[in-house]
């Protein structure tokens, strides 16, 4: 009877490392594509959320302490303004302009930094957008959003997440594929030990093992060859009679 101890039991098999990767690399995905359309969304709802107003002109924003920007379309970076900003005090509170190139499309539109205030309270703010040339007849939108710096935090955190998901992509695959491997060879040994004598199976040589510990080969006991017939030793031929002369002649 052949012996049950030699095939792998089905539980032994690496199910937990080969589940282990499929889970990781699903969620790598989902985090992947998550952190592009949450990135996505918060860069684009920039202006959506915020008050935009035309200028020349002036809007009361609800503002909560920390750095803010004035994003004027590329249209007004080439006219001459004059802005103002008032906290709810009524205290003019003073800015800085942006030199950067940092520029944000929205709706077709694209928004530049024209200044960056630092709201000191929460309260309403009044911002106010004028025209250097009073006679000027020129308009164009504006809103008070985030800083670039603000932005450009948020840009690198879905990057990051990306990064992270792409890590954990990797070792799912490395995980997916090392289980596949173990349970290939696990499957084959099975397969070679059902295929063995009855009672113990043949054990495999490790592949590392010299060829000094393999065992010789059988000798063959040599052919030997048929003994020489010897032909058989027939008698001499009998001789014939002397011829005897015919009858009343004489020799």
């Amino acid at each position: 009877m052949m012996s049950h101890s030699a095939v792998t039991p089905a539980k032994s098999l690496p199910r937990g490392m080969l589940w282990t990767g499929i889970i990781l690399m699903i969620l790598s995905f989902v985090l992947g594509i998550g952190a592009i359309v949450v990135g996505v969304v918060k860069v684009v709802n920039v202006a959506s959320d915020s008050a935009k107003f035309t200028a020349p002109g002036s809007t009361d924003v609800a503002l909560q302490p920390g750095e803010h920007a004035l994003w004027v379309a590329e249209a007004g970076i080439t006219a001459d303004v004059r802005a103002t900003v008032t906290d709810p005090a009524g205290e003019v509170i003073p800015f800085t302009s942006y030199d950067g190139s940092t520029t944000l499309g929205v709706n077709g539109t694209s928004y530049v930094p024209a200044v960056v205030f630092d709201a000191k309270a929460a309260g309403t703010y009044t911002i106010k957008i004028e025209m250097a040339d009073p006679s000027s007849t020129a308009q164009f939108p504006a809103f008070v959003g985030p800083t670039p710096a603000s932005i450009g935090k948020q840009v690198i955190m879905m990057f990051a997440l990306i990064g992270v998901a792409f890590f954990l992509f990797v070792i799912g695959v490395v995980l997916l594929i090392v289980a596949l491997v173990r349970r290939g060879r696990r499957r084959k040994r099975a397969a070679l030990a059902a295929g063995g004598y009855q009672g113990q199976p043949m054990a495999p040589l490790p592949p590392s093992a010299p060829l000094s510990m393999m065992p010789p080969p059988a000798e063959t006991p040599p052919v030997m060859a048929p003994p020489a017939m010897t032909p058989p030793i027939l008698p001499p031929p009998a001789m014939p009679p002397p011829a005897m002369p015919p009858a009343g002649m004489n020799p």
